[in-house]
Order: structure tokens, then C-alpha cells, then sequence
């Protein structure tokens, strides 16, 4: 069994030189691509570039201040803790 066509399929989907989509005038669309970005995403990509920097500092970071130590270090040679009251303040520090 054989099944005629039906209709001018032949010409569907055919581009030609004449029929060719066009562009901008002016502006050929053979050859490259064309790509843009917006200033807004322009404006993220540094905002994320920056974010990242800050967050690669901050895990950078010590988790204790070393200054912090020093001072307690320095008042528990001193005696400074030995004072009952100063012992009940760091023991119950909601009283």
C-alpha cells in the first residue's frame, strides 16, 4: 500500500537565501553569537565576588581573642578570682 502526499510537503522547514530570518538592520546574524549581561547581573556577580571575600576573612579568623586570654591569664596570677565575690559572679553570672 503506498500513501500519496498530501500537499506541497517538500517546501516545509526549507530556508533559503532569500527567506533567511534577519537580524538588526545592519547587523548580520551569520558567523558569532552575541552574548550580553545586564549591569543588575553585572552588580550580583561583584556583590557575590565580594561576599565570598569577606566570608573566606571571617572564617580566616581565630575562635578566641587571644587578648581575652591574656588578661584572664594575667588576673589568675594576680589573685583577682580568688575574691569570693568575683568566684560567685563567673559561677552564677544570672545572680
Amino acid at each position: 500500500m503506498k500513501i500519496d502526499k498530501i500537499g506541497p510537503m517538500g517546501k516545509i522547514g526549507k530556508i533559503t537565501e532569500g527567506n533567511a530570518i534577519k537580524g538588526k538592520e545592519g547587523i548580520s546574524n551569520e558567523g558569532a553569537d552575541i552574548l550580553s549581561i545586564s549591569q543588575g547581573a553585572k552588580k550580583a556577580q561583584e556583590l557575590d565576588s565580594l561576599k565570598n571575600l569577606v566570608f573566606n576573612a571571617i572564617v580566616g579568623l581565630p575562635d578566641v581573642r587571644a587578648s581575652k586570654i591574656d588578661i584572664a591569664t594575667k588576673r589568675i596570677r594576680e589573685g583577682y578570682y580568688n575574691n569570693i565575690d568575683i568566684a560567685e559572679s563567673i559561677l552564677n553570672p544570672s545572680a
